[in-house]
């Protein structure tokens, strides 16, 4: 596809609008232009709207290859991915990452619209069917056997990227790791990353501003246990004078103990 001008720009964020809701099942709401030296194909932080290059990465591309690009940001492997905590990734690992998540969505795709396989098999000769059923654990595996090995990983500009709401590092840790990688000790072992999860009976860390006022002890009423002195009123029948409230003390009785 050659350089777009000004005067097609709504027209294809038109068209691809209309692509995304229509391949996603009404996951996605519609797409946004992105432009500027680093544009990709994404996702917002939402997961709503799917973000097209504008212009295009390569020269070559043509409406229908720009149309794979959106299916592939349209799969539900978006969101089962999405769903652990990829910041604590390493940068290969990400890679990694997004290879397979790409041929998890290369498998949705040809089991909904095959007709998209040609132009993206074309593009991507070397991209990998997978299960499209496949979920975000096995996924994550396959990544960390992929970043493993010592082969180079290299992102297509059609696939784009992860969703960077999920995957930029949040703290020291996450940028020491993403800058330098895992130590040397840790590259064999599998630590796959947390999934997002709400404590049981919690509110995930939120706290809730419905919450009552504190309680002041200071404020309470002591309860008062009123004895009758009179040897009479020891008897059986229920005495006028007892009572675990605070009432007006009768002239023959005493408070004899607080409770």
């Amino acid at each position: 596809m050659a350089e777009l001008s000004d005067a097609n720009a709504m027209a294809l964020e038109r068209s691809c609008a209309v692509a995304a809701v229509a391949l996603s099942d009404q996951r996605r709401d519609g797409v946004r232009l992105v432009t500027g030296d680093r544009r990709t194909f994404g996702l917002n932080a939402t997961l709503k709207y799917v973000r097209v290059p504008y212009p295009t990465v390569l020269g070559d591309w043509t409406r229908r290859t720009v149309t794979c690009g959106v299916a592939l940001q349209s799969s539900p492997s978006k969101e089962r991915v999405t769903a652990y905590r990829l910041n604590e990734l390493s940068t290969r690992e990400l890679r990694a990452l997004t290879l397979v998540e790409a041929g998890v969505a290369l498998g949705w795709i040809a089991s909904r619209w095959p007709g998209l396989l040609t132009e993206i098999q074309r593009v991507l000769p070397d991209l990998e069917i997978v299960a499209d059923d496949t979920d975000a654990e096995e996924m994550l595996n396959r990544a960390m056997a992929m970043a493993g090995n010592d082969d180079a990983l290299n992102v297509h500009p059609l696939l784009g990227s992860l969703p960077l709401a999920y995957t930029l590092p949040r703290g020291l840790t996450d940028k020491l790791r993403r800058t330098f990688g895992r130590m040397p000790w840790t590259t064999t072992q599998k630590r796959l990353p947390r999934p997002y999860s709400v404590p049981v009976g919690g509110d995930g860390g939120v706290r809730n501003s419905n919450l009552p006022p504190p309680s002041r002890t200071e404020d309470n009423d002591l309860e008062l246990e009123l004895a009758c002195a009179d040897e009479s009123c020891r008897a059986s029948t229920p005495c006028p004078g007892r009572s675990r409230r605070r009432m007006p003390r009768a002239a023959n009785c005493i408070a004899a103990s607080i409770i």
